[in-house]
């Protein structure tokens, strides 16, 4: 007989909690590392049932494919999910719930190494074919084990992942070799989407079109200008879209994506980038037209060493800067007071302690942190110091210049490359940087977002470091359904870390999000890639 621990059609907190054996261990593993969650936002008196407009938002830059499958930048995420649904995702009025998507109900059993999802009936694709279990189940394959030529960057997600089953049109179960506890959480967030299976078999990728069943559906991209979303009319949920149209603005400049948000050219902030700094926040205090919201951002600076060659591949090396920079002055210049310090994890449960943090190399005094790292550098053989070159993703190029500052406190002589977001593969591929500067931004607080960072041959371990004892133990906590002892093999991977210092991310932020009066239904969102769906929002006319 199965052991089924739950069938939900929704998944809230206390009900997670509440449930026995592994659903239990599950929920408390991921949600106890995160704050109690967004509270909902009070809804606008009288308009409850306000349907219509254009919803308008903003990212800095094109999405350098369509293919999300194969992309990791929200310039891709944020304006094309909401032409696509996942099995499962956050529910966007209460986003600390999980709630079937394209799944009418879902089910975990077997201890975990079974996850069950029974669709929806009359799910159709934009050109009115049937979307089916064997659709999802394609998606989840090329997701788990891509064709030659073809890049995951949710492969991880997949890595004890046995098989896909479709017993029947409307019913797909993931086989587990061994219990995941994060998976559900991270299943549910925007990045996992279905895609048409009959495009890809004729082009091998989605980079160019966009094909999904979701409440909007692609009109017109205009390059370095706009991406344009009408409503899908024969959409599988009753009642939705609110909104009439959505559009993404295509705006580079931080102060002009501001200038827009209070003169009414768009009605919302975008995600990560897009985002209003504290002194944008701080000029609309007392608005009636534009109100603030604060979110977890989840994010940071990330800096990650050339591990494979040159001389950040010697430990010492890395372990000198990641020393010697300077925290506070980051958290200051960057995010203008706003941020936490922290060590690989954000702040919660799975966070390293702050008593026995504080007392160690990186977080003690300058003077002693300086002092350490520049033995560190003497001992590696580089007491005269080297070039540096430091490759800066363009929309952090602040966050490159600060680390150019730290490294000749060093001695050490950086060389700026800024490089467009489109390089981004060409980057990790061709590994020609010293440092390489990105934004990292977790999709939920849990240990597995960093293994996607670390582990051997991980997609976004750009700097290409490798430890066994790192993957042993990264698989060792994915597996442990207790929470005690999966915080225990966690502390031990900090420790490790912090020893090999593969990569740095040097605070935890806090992301400010602003809408207008006129967006009816906005809620903070679980995280920065969760809620771009934006079915459940409309703009009053």
């Amino acid at each position: 007989m199965t052991d089924s621990y739950w069938t939900r059609r929704r998944l809230s907190r206390r009900r997670f909690l509440a449930g026995a054996g592994f659903a239990a261990g599950t929920a408390a593993l991921w949600l106890a590392g995160c704050r109690e969650g967004p509270e909902a936002l009070p809804s606008t008196p009288g308009t409850a049932d306000v349907r219509g407009g254009t919803l308008r938002l903003s990212i800095v830059g094109d999405p350098p494919s369509f293919d999300i499958h194969q992309e990791t930048t929200i310039t891709a995420l944020q304006p094309l999910t909401p032409a696509y649904n996942g099995l499962v995702t956050y529910d966007e009025q209460k986003p600390e719930e999980i709630v079937g998507d394209l799944a009418e109900t879902f089910e975990v059993a077997d201890n975990g190494l079974r996850y069950i999802f029974r669709l929806r009936p009359n799910i159709k694709w934009h050109d009115s074919s049937d979307f089916t279990a064997e659709d999802a189940a394609y998606n989840i394959r090329r997701m788990a084990s891509p064709p030659q030529g073809v890049v995951s960057a949710r492969k991880e997600q997949f890595a004890v992942l046995d098989r896909v089953e479709t017993p029947d049109q409307r019913t797909v179960v993931l086989v587990f070799r061994e219990p995941y506890s994060s998976f559900l959480a991270q299943f549910a967030t925007d990045w996992f989407l279905m895609f048409p299976p009959r495009i890809i078999e004729a082009k091998g990728h989605m980079k160019q079109d966009v094909m999904g069943t979701g409440p909007f559906r692609l009109q017109n991209w205009t390059p370095g200008s706009s991406i344009d979303l009408v409503r899908n009319e024969q959409y599988f949920k009753a009642g939705l879209p609110k909104a009439d149209a959505l559009q993404t603005l295509i705006i580079a400049d931080s102060n002009t994506r501001f200038e827009a948000l209070r003169a009414g050219r768009i009605n919302m902030t975008g995600r990560i980038f897009a985002v209003l700094t504290p002194s944008q926040a701080r000029l609309l205090q007392g608005s009636d037209e534009v109100k603030v919201a604060e979110a977890p951002g989840l994010g940071s600076p990330w800096y990650l060493f050339n591990a494979v060659r040159g001389p950040f591949a010697d430990p010492r090396v890395r372990r000198a800067v990641w020393i010697a920079f300077d925290r506070q002055a980051a958290i200051q210049v960057l995010e203008e007071g706003y941020g936490s310090l922290g060590t690989f994890l954000p702040p919660g449960l799975w966070e390293y302690p702050r008593d026995q943090r504080d007392r160690m190399p990186g977080y003690r005094s300058r003077q002693e942190d300086l002092a350490e790292a520049r033995r560190l550098l003497q001992a590696a053989g580089y007491s005269s110091g080297f070039p540096v070159k430091v490759f800066v993703r363009d929309v952090v190029r602040q966050a490159g210049e600060l680390m150019a500052q730290q490294l000749a406190l060093l001695g050490l002589q950086p060389q700026i490359q800024v490089f467009e977001t489109a390089r981004q593969a060409e980057v990790r591929q061709r590994k020609e940087f010293d440092i390489e500067v990105l934004q990292n931004v977790y999709r939920i607080n849990d240990p597995d977002e960093l293994a996607r960072k670390v582990i051997t041959d991980a997609a976004q371990n750009d700097g290409g470091y490798s430890n066994p004892q790192v993957d042993q133990l990264f698989a060792a906590q994915r597996r442990e359904l207790n929470q005690q002892r999966r915080l225990q093999l966690v502390r031990q991977l900090d420790e490790l870390l912090m020893q090999e210092a593969p990569q740095l991310m040097p605070y935890w932020n806090t992301v400010l999000m602003g809408y207008r009066r006129e967006v009816v239904g906005f809620q903070v969102p679980a995280g920065q890639y969760n809620g771009n769906r934006l079915e459940t929002l409309a703009a009053a006319r």
